[in-house]
């Protein structure tokens, strides 16, 4: 919930978070984080296969249209 609504901030010790938050290392830490939400979605048929994690690690788009499909048939940007 904390996610949808912009404040994940607050799920984390204040300490472990002295980004900024225009950083891109802030930027990566959220991708982090979307990431694996993805991997404890309750159904595991819905979640990312280690292909799709390493991809959308790599900077691929966490969203709503993540890949379910064969990561070898997803093109990534250039």
């Amino acid at each position: 919930r904390q996610l949808q609504t912009g404040q994940i901030s607050e799920l984390f010790d204040p300490a472990l978070l002295e980004l900024d938050p225009e950083s891109s290392e802030w930027e990566e830490f959220l991708l982090a984080v979307k990431v694996a939400l993805l991997c404890t979605v309750l159904d595991p048929l819905d979640r990312p296969s280690m292909a799709e994690v390493v991809l959308l690690l790599e900077g691929c788009r966490v969203g709503p249209d993540m890949p379910s499909s064969d990561p070898a048939s997803q093109t990534s940007p250039v």
